[in-house]
């Protein structure tokens, strides 16, 4: 009969992770010795327990097996599917826009093979070894943005309105800070109840640069995201009343950006979706033709209004899909975003580690954001906003930022066992 060590390490050589194999092996020590003691008060000697206690622990191979199959690190194949999926569709979809101003084949294969490497680099890192860095990732997010307000203009440009800065074949602007700040909110909200006053100035610093850099858009992401990631099922009434407030605040201060700083092009926008037919020339152009794109949509094929959208390949890819290939392909697209969307939210509910679970909840919501809106606005029941349609319209924002989120998802989705295990102090034997 092999002795308790023995047992335990044989139990150990058939699981891969070491990680997860030793905590394994103190639960199941512990089981051993509680057994041990059990048989002690039956009247068996200190020796003949132990031996009894390991024998009725099974197997060792068996047992290490078992483990193994149960608790190994399996990547999301499924979530892997449909991102793959809606990559294709890109793709696809590409061909359409091949005549259109501002957008590169070839531009489009290199921003889809640098999200996939981002990616690829993100999934097989341990993402736990984030979280010391939280307050760092925080203040490098903050810093990025607050460089686009105070940084030389020499170095920042004013693309569509906002203002970043080019970097190669990159255009930055203040949005792809926000899976900085992300990260680093998830490492602070993680390690236990964040204080009032704190959660006020981390919430309020990145707004008003967002909005510095005319940047609502990514002000009213990062609100939601915020509130995603400290809303909890127990939510006591300082901090609901802070949520509240800093809702609030948003508002008031998307409300006098728009009145005092807002761009003209931003001010048409918003009060043509209201008259379009007063701004037919201008702002109301666009919902005018959302009219007749919907009114005259095949539902496979072109519509009687088929010719190109203006920026059709960036904020309007969803309506162009509807323009040029037909309700049908509409709504496969919707369905397969839909996929993504529902696995992203059943991972949310799977993932038990809170780093990992709020690193999952901000992902959604950075994801869920602009599809809601940029089909909702396709639709005409939003106004008209620069939302791209994640890994579909043409640019950065849409394929590369995106997958160095869902790569880390993918991630925390690998480690789910050996960080709850982690998190709990101990494994769950089955």
């Amino acid at each position: 009969m092999k002795s308790r060590n023995d047992y335990l390490q044989t139990v150990q050589s058939f699981i891969k992770n070491k990680e997860t194999g030793g905590m394994i092996a103190r639960e199941l020590n512990s089981h051993i010795q509680q057994e041990k003691e059990s048989l002690m008060n039956k009247g068996y000697s200190s020796d003949e327990a132990e031996e009894e206690a390991v024998r009725r622990m099974g197997s060792a191979p068996e047992t290490g097996r078992h483990f193994q199959d149960l608790y190994k690190e399996r990547i999301d194949g499924w979530l892997v599917l449909f991102l793959a999926g809606l990559m294709v569709a890109g793709f696809l979809t590409s061909f359409m826009f091949s005549g259109e101003d501002g957008y590169s084949i070839n531009g489009k294969f290199f921003f889809t093979m640098s999200g996939i490497a981002v990616a690829g680099a993100l999934l097989f890192i341990d993402y736990r070894k984030l979280q010391p860095l939280g307050w760092l990732l925080y203040g490098l997010g903050l810093a990025g943005v607050m460089f686009l307000k105070w940084g030389p203009m020499s170095m920042t440009t004013n693309f569509l309105g906002s203002v970043g800065v080019r970097i190669g074949p990159f255009h930055v602007t203040s949005i792809d800070f926000i899976p900085l700040l992300l990260i680093g909110l998830a490492a602070i909200g993680s390690k236990g109840p964040v204080k009032v006053w704190k959660g006020i100035l981390l919430y309020l610093f990145p707004v008003y640069f967002f909005m510095e850099a005319a940047d609502p858009n990514a002000a009213f992401i990062y609100t939601l995201l915020f509130t995603a990631l400290f809303l909890h099922k127990q939510v006591n009434k300082k901090i609901l009343l802070s949520l509240v407030s800093l809702g609030v605040i948003g508002a008031v201060s998307v409300g006098m950006w728009f009145f005092t700083a807002a761009a003209i092009y931003q001010k048409e926008r918003l009060l043509s979706f209201f008259s379009p037919e007063k701004f037919s020339n201008g702002g109301g152009y666009m919902y005018l033709r959302m009219e007749e794109v919907i009114r005259d949509a095949a539902w496979i094929g072109e519509g009687a209004q088929a010719e190109p959208l203006p920026s059709g390949h960036t904020d309007f890819v969803f309506l162009s899909v509807l323009n040029q290939l037909g309700w049908g392909a509409a709504l496969l697209l919707l369905i397969l975003l839909s996929l993504v969307l529902g696995r992203l939210f059943w991972m949310s509910r799977k993932i038990k580690e809170p780093f990992g679970q709020l690193l999952v909840r901000g992902s959604l919501v950075f994801y869920a954001v602009p599809v809601f809106y940029h089909v909702l606005m396709s639709m005409g029941i939003l106004p008209t906003a620069s939302f791209p349609l994640p890994f579909l319209s043409y640019g950065m924002d849409a394929t590369v930022l995106h997958a160095a989120l869902f790569g880390l998802v993918l991630s925390v989705y690998r480690k789910k066992h050996p960080a709850s295990f982690a998190a709990q102090g101990k494994t769950r034997v089955q």
